[in-house]
């Protein structure tokens, strides 16, 4: 009996042992982030740093694309560039900051402010005044009492998330100025 007991505790460890040998991290895109719950450390973490600091530069980008259609007054371009706009925020950017904890994570949460005032800039200059006023309520309730927090607003400058709320709002939307609103505001 003591022997069998033996043999089925070494079958035992050598399945633990196994299982812990050939462990694999789950790539991001494979984690569904609006089910994410708490925050994230270690590789994960990185993971969905390296992946909001891709999001970011892909939306100074888009910023940078859209200031130059504007200059050019290319129209046709800047309807194909909303439309594509509109997906991207939908099926990318999103789902990226769905998730509560990404804004008070104090390793990525100036990162996810960031992204969220790149997106309210390029709203605001492609008219849609809607979405744009939502993601600076969302910001204002998501960052209360962050107001040191240091966001990358306006792009390539660091300034303090209460400052950076109160450029979005002088700009935007307290102006009745449509030419006023669209300056370039990234060459600040």
């Amino acid at each position: 009996m003591a022997k069998r007991a033996r043999t089925l505790l070494g079958a035992l460890a050598a399945a633990a042992l196994c299982a812990c040998a050939s462990y694999e991290p789950v790539p991001l895109e494979d984690v569904d982030m609006t089910r994410v719950s708490k925050p994230l450390g270690g590789e994960t973490l990185a993971e969905i740093r390296r992946e909001m600091q891709r999001t970011h530069g892909d939306m100074v980008r888009h910023l940078k694309t859209l200031d130059s259609m504007l200059l050019r007054g290319d129209d046709s371009g800047l309807k194909l560039f909303k439309d594509f706009f509109y997906g991207y925020m939908d099926d990318h950017v999103e789902p990226l900051l769905a998730k509560d904890w990404t804004s008070h994570h104090p390793e990525i949460g100036g990162l996810d402010a960031g992204i969220r005032f790149v997106a309210i800039e390029v709203l605001s200059k492609l008219e849609s005044p809607h979405r744009a006023e939502a993601l600076i309520d969302d910001v204002k309730l998501r960052f209360r009492g962050k107001h040191d927090l240091l966001v990358d607003y306006p792009v390539g400058r660091r300034t303090k998330l209460e400052k950076a709320l109160e450029l979005v709002e002088e700009q935007y939307w307290r102006d009745d100025d449509p030419e006023e609103r669209l300056k370039v505001t990234h060459s600040r």
